[in-house]
């Protein structure tokens, strides 16, 4: 529970900076007084006290053992980069395993660059297929990297993560799910693989 608490603190502080910055940019949009702004800005931060966060937005899946995991809509390199120094700061000593899927070639393409140092915080890095949605690769773009796993299908990465996790469950471990694809559906299958595998192993060691 304290950890939690500390990560909503810690998300609030770093991870949702620009969810802030868009607040305002709003509220400036809307009111171009001064004084009608900062008297808005106030009564959202009575609001935002309350505020316990949203769908896909570092959104804790789970906890088996020694494993946490976390589901977040990151797909741009500046989204990544926030929510990993956001879950460095939360756990700074748990290894921290990404499993990032790409969405579209035409956003691979053209901020490459970008996304090659977006992934620093990271323990590992795996990355999946690209979610193509409505493209086609008119590019030619591939995910190669000697600083990543590449696993191109999603059910290979669940039981890669399943295997991983079951063969040392006492690993500190943080999982994060990162896209705006099909990705969301791993980090819930696999903690249900694992809560199914370790409810069998235990039932057999009373036969």
């Amino acid at each position: 529970m304290a950890v939690m608490v500390f990560a909503k603190s810690a998300l609030f502080l770093m991870y949702f900076t620009f969810s802030s910055l868009q607040v305002i940019a709003a509220l400036n949009a809307l009111f171009g007084d001064g004084r009608q702004l900062y008297e808005s800005i106030d009564k959202v931060k009575s609001h935002l006290k309350n505020f316990k966060g949203i769908s896909r937005r570092f959104e804790y899946i789970g906890k088996i053992h020694g494993c946490r995991i976390f589901d977040d809509y990151a797909h741009h390199p500046t989204e990544v980069r926030c929510v990993l120094q956001a879950a460095r700061r939360i756990f700074p000593l748990e290894e921290l395993l990404v499993v990032f899927q790409p969405h579209t070639y035409s956003r691979l393409a053209a901020l490459m660059s970008e996304f090659a140092s977006a992934f620093k915080k990271a323990d590992q890095v795996i990355v999946t297929e690209v979610y193509a949605a409505r493209e086609t690769n008119v590019w030619n773009i591939g995910v190669t990297s000697p600083t990543c796993d590449f696993i191109p299908c999603l059910e290979n990465v669940i039981s890669e993560l399943v295997n991983m996790v079951s063969k040392n469950r006492h690993r500190q471990l943080v999982i994060l799910t990162l896209g705006a694809g099909d990705i969301t559906l791993v980090g819930r299958k696999v903690l249900r693989e694992l809560e199914q595998k370790f409810n069998q192993e235990s039932s057999l060691q009373f036969l």
